[in-house]
């Protein structure tokens, strides 16, 4: 019997050699849009509620606190290997937050869209994870498909702030309403032709793995604790960039708002600090050869945190973008070099990749735990920008720090 579905689900996927990750690029592209929209548009919204920016911080970093316990139950008690089904769940959790964020006017109700945030972030990045480590590519890695939903969610951070400036105006809670449920409503429909156009033997499921022995609780943590004292300065460089980017999404669309009044440029705040991650990683490799990945990492630290040092001094909106971009080159570059020294570390010692795998988690969430508290703290003590600035000054310390702590090379060793 014919049908539309079945049509474009046979016929068209071997006429036209159907991808499977590009097929699902859209799907990423377009809820990465919801994303963001919903991380520009809430400290603005909790700023028109009457909230301080120190408050605002506060509120942020809960959704990470949010995330860390989801995580951890999920990876107890999920017992699926679908991405589809992880999905699935994805889209009906997201399906909640602009209603919520709607009626948000009381921290109560921020805390609960927060709690959803950190949830389908989670979800999210399950899903994406099971998807691209069970399809089947011929000639391709998961590195490259990594890279690519990277690129992808780059473009959406720097299209979103652009996008919501010309079709929201003044926090009109309808046009926030409409434009989230746009953005969801196209990854979803993304989805449903992805299914239409895959097929079963796209993707193979792997199966559930049976339970290790596990150490004792004494054994496992003396391990734990092991590796992190071997792992410290990667750890710490980490943990600031994930702070420096959490700094940018709570303080970053406040700044943009004051600095677009009588100054188009103004709106590029946050598009000058995504823009660069379109196209570093694709040389970035080159240039962490001859220096080491962790020299390269702490080098770029120290100059993108003078940089940020500068920022309150500017009064030439243009320039101010300019300086904004010049560090969030740096800091794209400090990026991929700490995660390629974490792989390597897993690489060379499997026998500890959870642990290594669990600490990176742990840093990153600490990172974004902190970064909105100091950003709220710093914005109340000094100004918005002046808090990019005290970011910097710890940073440069930070960064002279690791450079004398840190050994050229560092081998994990467990006895």
């Amino acid at each position: 019997m014919f049908s539309v579905s079945s049509f474009a689900g046979g016929s068209l996927r071997h006429r036209f050699n159907y991808s499977p990750i590009v097929g699902f690029l859209p799907v990423v592209f377009f809820w990465a849009m919801f994303d963001f929209t919903l991380a520009y548009l809430l400290p603005i919204l909790m700023e028109h509620s009457g909230f301080s920016v120190l408050i605002i911080g506060l509120l942020i970093s809960t959704s990470s606190m949010w995330g860390a316990l989801f995580d951890v139950i999920l990876s107890i008690f999920s017992r699926t290997n679908s991405y589809r089904r992880q999905f699935g769940y994805l889209f009906l959790v997201c399906s909640f937050v602009p209603i919520m964020l709607f009626a948000s006017q009381s921290w109560i109700m921020f805390l609960i869209v927060m709690a959803l945030w950190g949830i389908y972030y989670d979800l999210y990045t399950f899903g994406i994870y099971k998807f691209i480590t069970h399809i089947k590519i011929d000639n391709a890695n998961n590195t490259t498909n990594f890279g690519l939903v990277s690129v992808i969610k780059a473009i959406a951070a720097v299209m979103t702030p652009i996008l919501i400036e010309v079709f929201v105006f003044d926090g009109d809670n309808i046009a926030i309403l409409f434009l989230m449920y746009f953005f969801l409503g196209l990854s979803v429909l993304s989805f449903y032709f992805h299914r239409q156009f895959s097929t079963k033997a796209v993707e193979h499921e792997i199966p559930v793995q049976q339970s290790k022995l596990k150490l004792s609780i004494r054994k496992e943590l003396k391990v734990l604790l092991r590796v992190e004292k071997t792992i410290k300065p990667v750890l710490i460089a980490k943990l600031f960039l994930d702070l420096v980017d959490s700094f940018f999404w709570t303080l970053g669309p406040i700044i943009s708002v004051s600095l677009s009044v009588g100054n188009p440029f103004g709106a590029l705040f946050i598009s000058a600090y995504m823009i660069p991650s379109l196209f570093v990683g694709f040389w970035v490799g080159k240039l962490v050869n001859p220096l080491g990945k962790k020299r390269t990492a702490c080098g770029a630290i120290l100059t993108s945190s003078l940089l940020f040092v500068l920022l309150p001094l500017i009064t030439n909106t243009p320039f101010l973008i300019l300086i904004v971009f010049l560090a969030s080159i740096l800091n794209s570059i400090a990026w991929p070099a700490i995660d390629g020294t974490l792989a390597d570390y897993i690489e060379e010692t499997p026998i500890v990749e959870g642990e290594i795998e669990g600490l990176q988690d742990f840093s990153g969430n600490l990172g974004y735990v902190i970064g909105p508290i100091c950003a709220g703290l710093f914005a109340t003590f000094s100004s918005n920008l002046g808090a990019f600035a005290i970011m910097g000054i710890v940073g440069a310390v930070l960064a002279v720090y690791l450079f004398i702590v840190t050994p050229r090379k560092i081998t994990v060793v467990i006895s």
